[in-house]
């Protein structure tokens, strides 16, 4: 599979893996996706849509969405089962590091894929043993995910302090060279710097 980056003018991150041209590319990509790809100028960007159907959150009590307002949020879709999001631990530890102490939150969701996957006492141990110390909701029956149109493992979004999402990684970080964890730290900062 060949891992391809997109980075338009408002500063979109992706690493497309199998949207291919078929005539209706746009329609393949998941709405989010889309309307981060929409280059009018003075767009709004859209609202992220909240945590829905959470199973149990490790490491925090449940909260929403629009109460990490006046944040920049780093939202990471994985499954403890896939090896490319494993692949991305290190670079959720490394942003931890980087951004401890400032305005940002991390938040990973938690979607399986597989049935086995499902299990919050393996879930509760691979963040343990990975020292993934941000709020994980378990989204068991992937109505978070579904909500967010998400479609591949892992995917990161950045959301502003206004609570819209502005970029977004989809894939391994690192995949293949790729600088992804170092592209989400830059909009990161960017968003902090208030552009």
């Amino acid at each position: 599979m060949k891992s391809t980056a997109f980075l338009s003018s408002l500063g979109v991150m992706l690493a497309l893996f199998s949207f291919e041209a078929r005539g209706q590319e746009d329609q393949s990509l998941p709405r989010i996706i889309r309307s981060l790809k929409d280059n009018r100028p003075n767009k709004e960007f859209p609202l992220a849509p909240d945590f829905k159907g959470i199973a149990e959150w490790i490491g925090s009590e449940p909260f929403k969405i629009r109460d990490l307002r006046k944040k920049v949020v780093i939202l990471h879709f994985w499954t403890n089962g896939c090896i490319n999001c494993q692949r991305n631990y290190e670079h959720d530890r490394q942003w931890l590091k980087d951004f401890d102490g400032k305005d940002v939150v991390m938040v990973g969701v938690h979607t399986p894929e597989l049935e086995w996957e499902k299990d919050v006492a393996r879930i509760r141990s691979e963040v343990e043993k990975n020292g993934l110390s941000f709020p994980v909701a378990v989204d068991t029956e992937g109505e978070t995910w579904r909500a967010w149109d998400n479609r591949i493992w892992p995917t990161v979004y950045v959301i502003d302090q206004k609570g819209r999402v502005r970029y977004v990684w989809v894939g391994e970080l690192a995949w293949e060279g790729a600088k992804g964890a170092e592209i989400v730290g830059d909009s990161v900062r960017s968003l902090l710097d208030g552009k």
